[in-house]
This record gives C-alpha cells, structure tokens and sequence, in this order.
C-alpha cells in the first residue's frame, strides 16, 4: 500500500470520527434540552415516585407513561415536572389512555423553545439514543439499536419494540430518538422474565393522540394535515347520503346542548323526503347551530333520520375529524328508541370485560337499595379473579335484581375491588348496554 493510499484512509477516518462527534453533540444536547423529570409528590412536599418524560410542543405539553403519573389519581399526589432549566414547574395532566399506558401533561404559561418531532420510519438495529432520570434521578443518555418487533406481547393487545438498552425505576416515560432525533418510542418497561428484553412504545401506534393534544392545547408545533383537516371555507357544503333500505322522511342535525334539552330544531329535509340511495347536500350557513359547530374544534353533532315506516337512525359527525360525505346505513339504526309502554326484551348473555390495568377480586352487581344497606350479594367472581384484559360471560336470568331494574327502568351498578383494595363503581343501563361492559380506570372511586 502506498504511502498516498494510507493518507488518504487516514483522513477518511478522521472526517468520519469528526462527523460522528458532532452527531453525538448534537445528539446529547437535543435530549439535555427535551428530556424531563416528572414527580408525584405528596402532601408532606416529598417525592412520592417519579419517572421521566419529554416536551412535544413549544407550549409546555409534556409526554410520558401513565403508570409515571398513576399516584396522581390512586394517592392525589400533586405532578412536578423537574424542567432543563433547573426549575420545578407544577403540571396537570390534560389527556391521557391508562390501556396504552401514555399521557401528556401541561405546564400552564410555559415556553419551550426545543421539542421532539415524531418518526415515521422505523427499522430493526436503526441506531437510537433514549434518555431519563432512572434510580438517582439524574440524567442518563444511553446509545443502542432496536433488536425486535413484538406483536402483541404475550397476548396482552400491545406492540412493543425490544431494544438493545437496559432500563431502569424512573426511565420510564422518556423519549427515545433516531439519527435525525426523532422519537421512535418512549420508555415503558423491561421484562423481569428476560432481562435482555427491555420494551419501548412505538411512537406509531401515539402519534395521533399525541397531534391531537398540540391541535386542542393550541400549539404552534407541526400538525399533519390529515389531522388538521382543510380550514373551512364559506359556502363549502356537506353531504348525507341514505344508505339505511327505507326513504327518510324526517332529518335532523343536533348539537349536544340541543340534544340535553330534547330540542330538534329544523328537519333539513323540508317538505321533501329522503329516497333509498340519494344524497342531500347541505350549506352549514344556512344553520347557526351547524356551523358553530362546523367552526370549533373536535365539536361533535347527530344526525337523526326517521324513515316512512317509523324507524329511528342515529349518526354522531365530527366535522373536523371525519368525511364530509357522510352516509346513514343500517347499521346506524337505533334500537333503544322504545315504546315505554312496551314489556323490555330479555337479556341474553352478558359479558364484563377488565380493562383497567388491574387484576380484580371482587365483582359485584347493585342497585341503589342494595348500597344504601350495604349489601352487595355475592361476588360474581365466585373463587376466581379477573385478570386485565379477560372477561366474564354470566346469564342475567340468575340475577333477579337485572330483571327488577328492566322493570322500573333504574340504574344497576358494578362495584369491583382489585388486588390491592381499590374499587371501582360502573353505572349499567340494562335497557340500553344489553351485551357487553367493559370497566375501565375511569371507574376508578378514591374514597
């Protein structure tokens, strides 16, 4: 090899040593900039339990796992983000799904110049950069790869990918970030079976909650237009087709105060009649109502149909959500709107489905005198538990208090404990929820 040769290798990899220098700087002060520490704290003003997160706007929203901020709502511990300035900022949590375990938080009259954009090309050993505050709660930047994809992850309903990192306490809830420092997932666990296995959230399967919180908090932060959807303009008009087999007699547009108070307003049909397979289009100016909602963010209103032979169709619309070709289909046709006159149909056979993070012990099903004296009955559990995500399969037939409430038309409750003591109160309408509950966190009652 000659001299020249050897030179010219030698300065190739010096260039190539610079260049990966300064990737890593950039790299390291991107996540000194982002990355924060989020703490319960309780009322004695100590750190209860804390974990990690990072900013995704320039307006203090803040994301991180749920199980981080879980003792906000279990314990009423109040929520500190530990911020890159050094500063302790109290912070509320404004969305957030307890399943999927994430949230995002919000710092009220906060400005972040540096936040994390979101990634939307991902690939086994892309090399990747995660960032927290685990065990001593200081900052801690690893350097890895991605290792595997897993599909739903031991049955459980949820992808993970495994990554080359090993996490810790207080990890989880931070970001981790590509070359282009991206975030291609957060923190979420490691699997005490196989301590080679450490999961992240792929940021795929977020991301358009994560869009939504900047579209509802006002963010000036990049949001794709599918999310956005096209601004409004005047005179733009949108359509209703009938899909349901029957001719529409009677057509009605709601928003939700109408709906509170019974109020109908104007049949948009007119004098006119709906046929089977044909479309109205309609000017949202012509209704105040309608393009008040059409105007404002995530506004939701019902079409309500009623064909010539008396049938009743129900279909929610969010304008700046979804299509505005819409279609009323049988599908949409309401079978609770009954003759309160008439005998309520037999039930057939229920489920209860656990959805709220924890295994349950006890499930009972009450009504209001039963609370009142304090007995619930016996537990539908029997000697079995009920683990997240399974399900009990029961015949209201055995339960004379089901059929007591379809007669008098009242409320049934499911008060469920889990294995650590906490209950959980879901309000069932049997003449209306008629197959399948599903409990959830938001059940969850502090006493």
């Amino acid at each position: 090899m000659t001299r020249k040769k050897i030179m010219f290798i030698m300065l190739a990899l010096l260039c190539a040593l610079q260049f990966t220098a300064a990737d890593t700087a950039a790299i390291r002060e991107t996540l000194t900039d982002v990355t924060v520490r989020v703490d319960n704290i309780d009322e004695s003003g100590q750190v209860w339990s804390f974990g990690s997160g990072f900013f995704i706007s320039e307006n203090g929203l803040v994301c991180t796992n749920f199980h981080v901020i879980e003792d906000h709502f279990l314990f009423g511990c109040t929520l500190e983000v530990l911020a890159p300035d050094g500063y302790r900022y109290e912070a509320e949590p404004v969305v957030w799904n307890y399943g999927r375990d994430w949230a995002v938080l919000k710092i009220d009259q906060y400005q972040q110049t540096r936040y994390l954009d979101f990634a939307d090309d991902v690939h086994l050993l892309d090399r990747i950069w995660a960032s927290g505050f685990p065990v001593t709660g200081n900052l801690k930047i690893t350097e890895g790869s991605i290792s595997s994809f897993q599909p739903d992850f031991m049955g459980g309903g949820h992808d993970f990918y495994d990554v080359s990192m090993k996490f810790d306490g207080g990890n989880s809830g931070g970001p981790v970030i590509n070359e282009d420092q991206e975030v291609v997932g957060m923190v979420v666990a490691y699997y005490t079976d196989a301590r080679d296995m450490d999961f992240i959230i792929p940021i795929s399967e977020i991301v358009d909650e994560l869009y939504w919180a900047r579209v509802l908090y006002d963010s000036s932060a990049w949001i794709p237009e599918y999310i956005t959807g096209v601004p409004i303009s005047s005179g733009q008009n949108f359509s209703i087709t009938n899909q349901t087999g029957q001719e529409l007699t009677y057509l009605y547009i709601l928003d939700d105060l109408m709906l509170e108070s019974d109020t109908l307003g104007t049949d948009v049909l007119g004098y006119s009649t709906l046929p089977d397979g044909q479309m109205i289009s309609i000017d949202p100016e012509d209704f105040i109502w309608i393009n008040a909602a059409v105007i404002d963010v995530f506004q939701m209103l019902t079409i309500v149909a009623s064909s010539d032979t008396g049938e009743m169709y129900l279909h929610q619309w969010i304008p700046d959500l979804e299509s505005w070709e819409i279609t009323i289909s049988a599908t949409d046709h309401e079978s609770y709107w009954i003759d309160e006159e008439a005998e309520p149909a037999a039930l057939g056979a229920m489920t209860v489905e656990n959805r709220t993070g924890y295994t349950l012990e006890y499930l009972y099903l009450v009504d209001m005198g039963m609370i009142a004296e304090g007995d619930w009955g016996e537990s539908l559990l029997s000697i079995f538990s009920l683990e997240d995500y399974g399900d009990l399969s029961f015949d209201p037939q055995d339960y004379p208090v089901i059929a007591q409430a379809l007669a008098s038309g009242g409320l049934l409750t499911f008060l469920a404990i889990d294995s650590d003591g906490d209950t959980y109160l879901h309000e069932w309408d049997p003449s209306v929820d008629r197959e399948h509950i599903v409990l959830t966190f938001d059940d969850y009652m502090m006493w």
